[in-house]
């Protein structure tokens, strides 16, 4: 029963740590780095 328990934490736990991950963030760095064109238009587009 306790290695059942232990094998469902560990699935949760490797399941948050591969599929967690921050897409805005990678989004803002992906903007802040490349500064796309399509972004800048659309910025420009704004004002």
């Amino acid at each position: 029963m306790m290695a059942r328990i232990l094998l469902a934490v560990s699935v949760l736990v490797v399941d948050f740590l591969v599929f967690f991950v921050p897409l805005s963030g990678l989004f803002l760095a992906y903007v802040i780095i490349f500064n796309p064109p399509w972004f800048r238009n659309s910025l420009n587009r704004m004002s």
